[in-house]
């Protein structure tokens, strides 16, 4: 399995802080979404529903993906509906 690494830009790291004061599991929550979806996703290609490509880049390098169902331990008892959603670059 190829190692994937991850960097983010200084408006996500600054929307993380804010959010995180409200959902404290937020950073544990985005290290499983890492691993548990994004590592799965690309190295074994198993599709669990939860991502979905952006078509909207020309470069056949660069792909866009939104992960729609990225639930939060925070959120337990919110509803079936509550979450937050994640757009991200992959390049490989």
């Amino acid at each position: 399995m190829k190692k994937i690494s991850f960097e983010t830009t200084p408006e996500f790291n600054k929307d993380l802080k804010k959010l995180a004061k409200k959902y404290r599991t937020l950073h544990q929550d985005l290290e499983l979404l890492k691993k548990a979806t994004i590592n799965i996703y690309h190295n074994l290609h198993i599709d669990n529903q939860s991502i979905f490509p952006i078509q909207t880049f020309c470069n056949t390098e660069i792909h866009s993906y939104k992960i729609k169902k990225f639930a939060s331990k925070s959120f337990k008892g919110k509803g079936v509906k509550t979450g937050l959603r994640l757009i991200y670059i992959f390049i490989e």
